[in-house]
């Protein structure tokens, strides 16, 4: 039996998708893992012409990553089902991740602790996430941190009564290196840029 990983990130983010999520998934558990975090990713399952490793290079990660595809993760399923058969090995998970509040919500009905990073306020309000009771669970201690990405953020959570004794601000997972090549921008001599 696999050891139990320090920490647990559960995602929606398709493997087989190009999408800014995933990426930025992919990277902050990179980001994790580099730094001698054991960490798992949990992600709804992808197409079979799409392999795991190739798919890792081909988004400038480490192909050593642990990736568990998991059916119940597919929006189709109703996240209460992914919790309830998962409950046992979810419990016993070190630190839980996540980066949806969807999931964050399904977790804290079943008492299940973890993090959460949120990238805005307004992505909540459009989806019809009530943002008060995401503060009612930080407080009391189902979410243990609130992840923003930005200081704004922060102090957004802040005023809306989020304990800012447990925010802690961090950007989204990039690999800055992976732009090293890419030519510094000017704008002199430029009016009317194209």
């Amino acid at each position: 039996m696999a050891p139990t990983p320090e920490l647990l990130y559960i995602s929606h983010s398709r493997l087989h998708r190009n999408r800014a999520n995933l990426i930025q998934t992919l990277h902050t558990v990179s980001g994790f893992s580099s730094c001698g975090v054991n960490t798992t990713l949990y992600l709804p399952p992808w197409y079979s012409k799409v392999t795991l490793e190739s798919r890792l290079r081909e988004l400038g990660v480490e192909p050593t990553l642990d990736v568990h595809p998991m059916e119940l993760l597919h929006k189709r399923w109703p996240l209460s089902i992914f919790t309830w058969i998962y409950l046992n090995k979810l419990r016993a998970a070190k630190h839980i991740y996540v980066r949806s509040a969807r999931i964050s919500l399904a977790l804290a009905a079943r008492r299940i602790p973890h993090h959460l990073e949120i990238h805005t306020l307004r992505e909540l309000e459009t989806k019809g996430i009530d943002l008060a009771q995401l503060i009612r669970n930080q407080k009391s201690g189902i979410i243990g941190l609130f992840v923003p990405i930005s200081q704004v953020l922060a102090h957004a959570l802040e005023r809306a009564g989020a304990d800012p004794g447990r925010i802690h601000v961090s950007p989204s997972g990039v690999d800055l290196g992976a732009y090293r090549d890419v030519p510094s921008c000017s704008f002199s001599g430029e009016r009317k840029p194209k």
